[in-house]
């Protein structure tokens, strides 16, 4: 059989538009960049699980099996085992690639291992393809991004006694290098991208420039370009920190980064209490749209029932209320939040929503609507 670095590989025309969706929202420069991440990992850490799936399979149906070389095939049993009752047309696109030196490095032991040497190797990297595109879209990011994610768990502050931070560059931040605490990673609650949790200096984005404020920041896996150890810090009692600092860190912002990721919260700035109007439409997109959705419909506290009662520290409870004003239902929520995560949320909402408090975020939805007017009268 002949080993070669190029391929040309007839895919499901699905699994190309998965791989050109997932190099533009990750960030990957080419595809055949991407393919190679995920040829690597599945070679790296993917294919002995696979073939002891089979074995336990073939097992079941021929009996004991001595060794893995009584396997001919290996890909084409995959294939026999999830072969479908009903077979379909399908809209086939050439995928043509070139594996790295690293990547094919693997490759090559990996087929050098198999003696008889008989892998069909289109059907080999079509099912390396179909595994990849058969993930959640969190878990391919992951596939992609598992160095970085590597790097960033060896400084996680429940593994790692030394405590460094780390020094990394943001594309949404013009690749401007930014020093942070790293706190964890959280996936979002729709599932689509996962998170760095950092605590950091805030940054105005419009100048870049820091702001001698800090917070937990929220920096997307695939929006890191580049990532290297910084210097240690120390986690102390909240009054034991008499100027801010990044490298003193309050017990408090620890157990608020847990509870993000316990509650899979992704919001940027300082949580603020926040008080809305809903209409009924307003109500119902509430419980539909789950996206980016700023609060825990679980943690909602109804007023309007009787023996409601919230903990002075329970922080996280939605206070709830439904009015009556002028012959239309109003639906009131208190909750805490930042107000990136409510602009994020209710901007769509339109005037089915409401805020009320603070004014200032009051405001920013004014003067947002009033943009949009005068917008529209200019053309």
């Amino acid at each position: 059989m002949l080993i070669t670095e190029n391929f040309n590989v007839k895919v499901d025309i699905k699994i190309n538009d998965i791989l050109e969706s997932d190099k533009i929202n990750f960030n990957i420069s080419t595809k055949n960049e991407m393919i190679n991440r995920i040829v690597s990992y599945y070679l790296k850490f993917e294919i002995t699980g696979i073939e002891e799936e089979i074995k336990k399979s073939l097992k079941n149906r021929i009996g004991s099996i001595k060794t893995k070389l009584e396997i001919a095939n290996i890909i084409e049993i995959i294939y026999e085992l999830k072969k479908a009752e009903v077979t379909k047309e399908k809209e086939y696109f050439q995928l043509n690639f070139r594996l790295n030196k690293d990547t094919f490095k693997d490759y090559e032991d990996y087929i050098l291992d198999l003696e008889e040497e008989k892998i069909n190797i289109t059907k080999f990297f079509r099912e390396i393809f179909e595994w990849y595109c058969n993930k959640k879209q969190y878990e391919r990011e992951k596939i992609l991004y598992y160095k970085t994610i590597e790097s960033i768990e060896k400084q996680l502050l429940e593994k790692n006694l030394r405590k460094r931070s780390l020094k990394i560059s943001i594309k949404t931040l013009e690749n401007k290098p930014v020093e942070i605490v790293p706190l964890g990673i959280v996936t979002s609650k729709n599932e689509n991208y996962s998170y760095l949790l950092g605590y950091s200096e805030i940054i105005d984005k419009v100048t870049l420039k820091e702001t001698g404020k800090f917070a937990i920041f929220p920096t997307r896996i695939s929006n890191i370009i580049n990532l290297k150890e910084g210097k240690r810090f120390e986690i102390v009692d909240d009054e034991k920190i008499d100027n801010p600092s990044l490298y003193l860190v309050g017990k408090s912002t620890i157990a608020r980064a847990n509870e993000m990721i316990n509650n899979r919260v992704v919001s940027y700035g300082e949580e603020n209490k926040i008080k809305l109007a809903l209409t009924s439409e307003g109500k119902k997109r509430l419980e539909i749209i789950l996206h980016n959705r700023p609060f825990n419909l679980n943690k909602i506290c109804n007023l309007n029932e009787a023996g409601c009662k919230v903990k002075e520290d329970d922080e996280r409870a939605v206070i709830y209320e439904k009015q009556i004003c002028e012959g239309e239902e109003k639906h009131i929520y208190t909750f805490n939040s930042t107000y990136f995560a409510v602009k994020a949320y209710f901007l769509s909402f339109g005037k089915e929503c409401t805020i009320l408090e603070p004014e200032k975020l009051r405001d920013e939805f004014k003067e947002h609507y009033l943009q949009a007017i005068e917008n529209y009268n200019k053309n």
